[in-house]
Order: C-alpha cells, then sequence, then structure tokens
C-alpha cells in the first residue's frame, strides 16, 4: 500500500515538472503561425516529434521510495505561456508493471496528478490512444486560473512519456495542435 502511494505521488512529480513552466500571458495560435521544423530525434529518449524550433533540453534525477527515478525535458517557449513539452520519466525496472499497477492505473495517476498541478480542473475531453502499439491517454482540460493544455501519456514499459500544449487563454488552434502532438513517435 505505501508503494503504490509512492509511485502515485512520484508520478504526480512529474506532471508538476512540467507545469512549473506555466505563469506568464500569450496566445499560441498567433505566435507559432503553424511553422514546424522537421522531426527533432530524442535518440537516447527514443522518441521523434516535431517541434516549432529546437527544444531545449534537461534532465534531472529524483529519488524516490522505489528508486530514483530520471526526468528528461524537451520544451520549445514560444512565448511564457505558449509551451511545447515533451517529458520522459523512466521508473525503477518492474515497477510499473506490479499487480496493483496496470498501465490504465498508472495513466490515470500520472493525467491525475498533471490536473492537479495546473489548479482546479476541467477536462473538456479525454480518449484512450496507442502509439505504437503502446497504451496512452489524449485529453484537453482547462483550469481556473486560465490554462489550457492538450496533453498525451503514453507507457512503454518502466517510460511515461508526456507530450503536451500548453496555451493561456484558449487551446491551441486544431492545426496546431495535431502537427505536434499527432507527429509524436516512439523509435524503439
Amino acid at each position: 500500500m505505501k508503494t503504490k502511494k509512492y509511485l502515485i505521488l512520484n508520478i504526480s512529480i512529474v506532471a508538476i515538472c512540467i507545469t512549473l513552466i506555466s505563469s506568464c500571458k500569450g496566445d499560441l495560435s498567433k505566435k507559432v503561425g503553424g511553422v514546424f521544423q522537421s522531426k527533432y530525434e530524442s535518440k537516447e529518449g527514443k522518441f521523434k516529434i516535431k517541434f516549432p524550433k529546437e527544444p531545449k533540453v534537461s534532465s534531472e534525477k529524483y529519488p524516490s521510495a522505489v528508486g530514483e527515478i530520471s526526468v528528461n525535458t524537451f520544451m520549445h517557449e514560444e512565448t511564457p505561456n505558449n509551451i511545447f513539452t515533451v517529458v520522459y520519466a523512466d521508473y525503477p525496472a518492474g515497477i510499473l508493471k506490479g499487480s496493483d499497477n496496470s498501465a490504465q492505473k498508472v495513466l490515470n495517476g500520472a493525467k491525475d496528478g498533471a490536473l492537479k498541478s495546473f489548479g482546479n480542473c476541467v477536462v473538456d475531453s479525454q480518449k484512450d490512444i496507442e502509439v505504437n502499439g503502446h497504451p496512452g491517454i489524449l485529453f484537453k482540460a482547462h483550469s481556473d486560473n486560465n490554462a489550457f493544455i492538450i496533453y498525451q501519456l503514453i507507457l512503454v514499459d518502466d517510460r511515461l512519456y508526456q507530450v503536451n500544449i500548453y496555451n493561456e487563454k484558449e487551446y491551441a488552434k486544431q492545426d496546431i495542435a495535431d502537427k505536434f502532438i499527432n507527429s509524436f513517435e516512439i523509435t524503439e
């Protein structure tokens, strides 16, 4: 029971790391203009995605009750409030496959952690997805502090990917969201 609580807490920490970037104002739909570079590839992260411009990359390691969690962030900040992010977190081997940790439970825990980190959120849409045969969730949510997020979570063994677009005042235009979110590929 204690391990389960720590796992949910650690998944929430990853979501909170992403949302520390959300504190200013802007309008994504007017700034990006639909221009995306060719696919950015992280060989270590085993993914490709189209960012509007080259992302800034950072890595952190967090101690936890279940072992060290490596969190790698790839972020392009169009303006301080128009942010494209990919994060992947590597958990200790086998911890996400425990009998109490179904893929759906882990994904829902990560979603709940992300929502809490943005404030009082309302989920406007959600659907289960698969990316390269791996389970995921895609959702749109907005908060009472004007955060509008389009968020995709994908679970691959002991790695949790988080792909999101943060905007203030309104959701990113659908074509911009599609160019970013739908361009995400796992490269195994």
